[in-house]
C-alpha cells in the first residue's frame, strides 16, 4: 500500500466522519486517528529527504 493511497484513504475517512459528526467534531477526533495512517510510511524513511517528499514538505 503506498503512501499515497493511505492519504486517499485518510482523506475519505475523515469526509466521512464530517458527514456523520459535523465538521469540528470529525477534525478533532480524526487528529488521533491521522497517526495510524501516517504509521508505516514515516518509519520506513530513512532520511529527512525521504520524509520531506513523503509528507510533500518540498512543495511548501
Amino acid at each position: 500500500m503506498t503512501f499515497e493511497y493511505k492519504m486517499k484513504i485518510a482523506y475519505e475517512h475523515l469526509k466521512r466522519l464530517i458527514n456523520l459528526k459535523g465538521e469540528n467534531v470529525a477534525v478533532r477526533e480524526f487528529h488521533g486517528l491521522a497517526p495510524h495512517y501516517l504509521r508505516g510510511a514515516i518509519s520506513q524513511a530513512s532520511t529527512l529527504a525521504e520524509i520531506e517528499a513523503l509528507l510533500q514538505l518540498d512543495k511548501a
